[in-house]
């Protein structure tokens, strides 16, 4: 099962990739990592597909086995020995998964502590306000302040010119400070395999070390309202040796262009305190449980149906156990009987599994 997960991820993945987005065997066919965080992920997501595939490859041997080793032969006329319970393999398929899930946890929580680690000190601190449905970015060290607009796709030659274009410098250390002026927003560059979303009322902070220059793509994850797809920016990763940093920063904050930026955009400073603010929840009237169960049934938010999984599958999970006590239960003893006959054990068994 694993092994044909992978298989399809994989096309997935392939088909949905294009450009510099394009991995290969040596990247698990993610885009290729262009920042120093980028590549833990590479080896996290690499070394989990491989665990993953192996267990399923394990798996499926095994059914196999048992379905060959144990197949009705032509000249069985009894049925085989009845075993009531197998009391080590049962403890085995409960402590391997338990351990491999622990092992999975393990290694994504060291990696996640290292890719929202902020503690060392940042050569570039740029201030990323999400708004709908454009980015301003605010160079904190050069104190300039870029105000992005809506791209326009018109699908003509020139329509990229109206995407907000961040500049960094290769090799030095970047610090994002995310805020935003409306909903919530996530700022993602598909070729830092990292991102983070703005929340009204609270700044999310992470690093990353750009180790390649050239020009990479960077979108909103979270769907934000009618122009989402709009929300469009990129990324110049440039070298600040050769003065590439340094001009188009200049350029944006030229003073003929720097005062109206100033009116349109403001500081981290200023934007943390007025978010901080307005972060205060608004009171607002209860909704009937009716229109509550309509409006979670009917929902778009990709968190909210989230939840809905959570619970959904924690619901089964609770019925499929009290369905497995019965079930064991009645096999506790000889002659115990709790289900009325037969015939209703093996629907139990059936939609136990």
């Amino acid at each position: 099962m694993a092994a044909l997960l992978g298989t399809l991820a994989v096309t997935a993945l392939s088909g949905c990739a294009s450009g510099e987005l394009r991995g290969n065997a040596s990247t698990g066919w993610l885009p290729p990592a262009i920042t120093e965080e980028g590549k833990r992920v590479t080896s996290l997501w690499i070394g989990a597909w491989i665990t993953l595939i192996l267990v399923g490859l394990l798996v499926l041997s095994l059914i196999l086995w048992c379905i060959v080793a144990y197949r009705r032969k032509k000249d069985d006329n009894e049925l085989p020995v009845q075993l009531r319970y197998n009391i080590p393999i049962e403890i085995l398929y409960t402590v391997v998964p338990i351990f491999m899930v622990v092992v999975f946890f393990y290694y994504t929580a060291r990696d996640e502590s290292v890719l929202i680690d902020t503690s060392k000190p940042a050569d570039v601190t740029v201030n990323v306000v999400g708004k709908q449905w454009a980015w301003d970015f605010n160079y904190l060290e050069d104190d300039v302040h870029e105000v992005g607009t809506q791209a326009i796709l018109t699908g003509q030659p020139g329509a990229e010119k109206t995407i907000p274009t961040m500049y960094l410098p290769v090799n030095e250390r970047i610090e994002f400070v995310l805020t935003t002026r409306d909903v919530n927003h996530s700022f993602w560059v598909p070729a830092f395999l990292q991102k983070m979303d703005t929340i009204a009322g609270r700044v999310n902070r992470f690093q990353v070390v750009p180790t390649q220059e050239g020009t990479f793509k960077g979108k909103c994850a979270e769907l934000c309202g009618a122009y989402h797809s709009h929300m469009l920016f990129n990324v110049k990763v440039v070298s600040r040796a050769a003065g590439q940093h340094a001009e188009p920063i200049a350029t944006h904050g030229r003073p003929d262009r720097r005062d109206r930026r100033r009116e349109l955009s403001m500081s981290a400073a200023t934007e943390t305190t007025m978010l901080r603010t307005a972060s205060a929840p608004a009171r607002t009237a209860r909704l009937a449980p009716g229109t509550t169960v309509v409006k979670w049934v009917t929902t778009t938010d990709h968190k909210v149906i989230g939840n809905l999984y959570f619970i959904t599958s924690f619901i089964w999970f609770l019925l499929g156990g009290v369905m497995a006590l019965i079930i064991r239960a009645e096999l506790a003893e000889p002659g115990l009987q709790i289900v009325d006959n037969p015939e209703q054990y093996n629907q139990l068994f059936t939609m136990h599994g």
